[in-house]
Formats: structure tokens, C-alpha cells, sequence
């Protein structure tokens, strides 16, 4: 009889615990990060830093003129040719970066791409860290996931995803695996009619397929946790002009400032993107590659 009594009252210590556990769980899942303030503005607050952020991009955008120049002149006489810088650097904070994504969201109708499944993103710089947040439709729980460098082949940059959450806990897969799968299916039948028609011309003028191929393959490689081409592609002119591509150097985050590095890209080094983006993945290797991250 005591036998069955302690059974019981360490059955019932268990549920106790699980119950708590779960709860607690829930609190943690459903409490936002610290770091998510996607509405962080009063005033005229959106606006200044918006104008800030396009005061930097125009001193880029003036760089990579600069450099697609000196490349034609190099062309046509190299011996009399001078060259431009071959490192520019830009440092962008959490305000600027959110709010010139908010202003040009705005006026290209970004939101259409991805309002199915997320609302109200934003980039935090936090603890020396770049990471990417939003509410989950259907959930409405704030997940996030921290962007990382890392050096890739050939001493390249690479970005790598980590430190997926929801809320303040790990991402559970049960949560996460629908969703994801949804994503990568809607980016991969978008991505063969954008790498047929994408192009880059001979100064380095890369088309929107281009650009869009190049950026969706970036993000499939992130959702199936490979590390994936550091590639920006920088505009000329806000009004005309291809954005052209770059490597990115270095990223470092420093407070609340995110310091980018950036260097241009060499005709060969143009080719081989264009080659990449334009790269039709073979179906088993895909697998086992991902099998083998597993």
C-alpha cells in the first residue's frame, strides 16, 4: 500500500513538473525579444534616419560609378588610366537600416512578397550581432534568426543563418519545418524562369532577374543552412541604371552600427557569378548535402 502511494505522489510530482515546464515554455516562446522594436519611431524620427540612410547609399553609390569608369578607362587606355578606390566602406545603424527598408517597402510594394507569412520585419544589431525578426502569421509569435560571415572558399565572405528562436526559446521543428518547406518550395519553382533570363553586362550591370535569381538563391541556401555568396548588388542611380555587384569584404558590428566593406568585382570574377546564379542544382547532391548537415 505505502508502495502505491509513493507511486502515486511521484506521478503526480511529474505531471506537476511537465505542466510547469510547459508552461514555462509557453511564457518563453510567447514573450518577444528584447531586441524587437519594430515601430520604434516618434517624431519626424523615420523620416531623418531614412534621409541618412540615402545620403550613405548616394557616397556608395557614387563609389561604384567611380569604379565601373575606371574600369572602362583601364580598358581603353590602360597605360594612362588611374584607378578608383578598390575598398569602400559604409556603416549603416539598426534606424537607418529599418527605416530606409520601411521608405522603400513602401514605394516598391515589398510587402506583397512576403505578407503571407511574416509582418512587421526588421534587422536588430544586438550583442554584436546581425538579426533578422518578425511575427509568424498564424502564430503571432516573433521569430528570429541570427545572420553571421563567415569565410568561404578562397578566403571569400560568406553569410551563414544560425540561432533560429521563437520568441526566447529555439525554434521547435514541429513549428518551424511547414513553414519552411513552404518557402523553399515557392522559392525554388520561382528560380528557373528568373536564372534563364538573368543577365550581367560587360561593365558589370546586372538585370533584376539577375539580382532576384542571385537573392533567392541566397535564401534557399540559408533556409537549408548552407552558407551562401556575401554578393550586394549596389545601385548606380536611384532613378536609372543597373545595380552592380560586389563582394562584401567584412561586416562588423560595432554598438549600434553595422560597418560593411565592400570591393568591386573583376570581369572574371562578374562571369563567375553569372555562371553561379545561372547554376541548376543537381537534385541528389542537394539532398545529400543536406542529409550530411543533419
Amino acid at each position: 500500500m505505502k508502495f502505491f502511494k509513493r507511486l502515486l505522489v511521484f506521478v503526480a510530482v511529474l505531471l506537476v513538473g511537465a505542466i510547469l515546464a510547459a508552461a514555462g515554455a509557453y511564457y518563453l516562446a510567447s514573450r518577444e525579444p528584447d531586441f524587437y522594436r519594430p515601430h520604434a519611431w516618434a517624431g519626424s524620427q523615420l523620416q531623418d534616419a531614412g534621409n541618412r540612410a540615402s545620403q550613405k547609399l548616394a557616397g556608395t553609390m557614387d563609389w561604384i560609378a567611380a569604379a565601373q569608369a575606371s574600369e572602362v578607362r583601364s580598358r581603353q587606355t590602360p597605360a594612362t588610366s588611374t584607378s578608383a578606390a578598390t575598398t569602400f566602406t559604409v556603416s549603416f545603424t539598426q534606424a537607418e537600416i529599418n527605416a530606409f527598408f520601411q521608405q522603400w517597402e513602401q514605394a516598391r510594394n515589398w510587402r506583397q512578397k512576403y505578407d503571407k507569412y511574416l509582418q512587421d520585419p526588421m534587422l536588430a544589431l544586438h550583442q554584436g550581432q546581425v538579426i533578422f525578426a518578425a511575427r509568424m502569421r498564424g502564430l503571432d509569435q516573433v521569430a528570429s534568426m541570427r545572420l553571421m560571415t563567415v569565410r568561404g572558399d578562397h578566403g571569400a565572405v560568406a553569410w551563414e543563418m544560425s540561432g533560429l528562436k521563437l520568441g526566447k526559446l529555439p525554434m521547435p521543428d514541429a513549428v518551424w519545418s511547414k513553414p519552411r518547406e513552404q518557402l523553399l518550395q515557392s522559392l525554388r519553382t520561382a528560380l528557373p524562369a528568373l536564372q534563364r533570363s538573368a543577365r550581367i553586362d560587360p561593365d558589370g550591370g546586372a538585370n533584376a532577374q539577375a539580382v532576384q535569381a542571385a537573392m533567392t538563391q541566397a535564401a534557399i541556401g540559408l533556409l537549408e543552412g548552407q552558407a551562401t555568396d556575401a554578393v550586394l548588388f549596389l545601385p548606380t542611380s536611384l532613378e536609372h541604371g543597373r545595380p552592380v555587384p560586389v563582394k562584401l569584404a567584412s561586416a562588423e558590428v560595432a554598438g549600434d552600427e553595422l560597418k560593411l566593406e565592400v570591393q568591386p568585382l573583376n570581369p572574371a570574377e562578374r562571369g563567375n557569378l553569372l555562371e553561379r546564379i545561372r547554376r541548376v542544382p543537381h537534385a541528389s547532391a542537394a539532398t545529400d548535402d543536406r542529409a550530411e548537415s543533419r
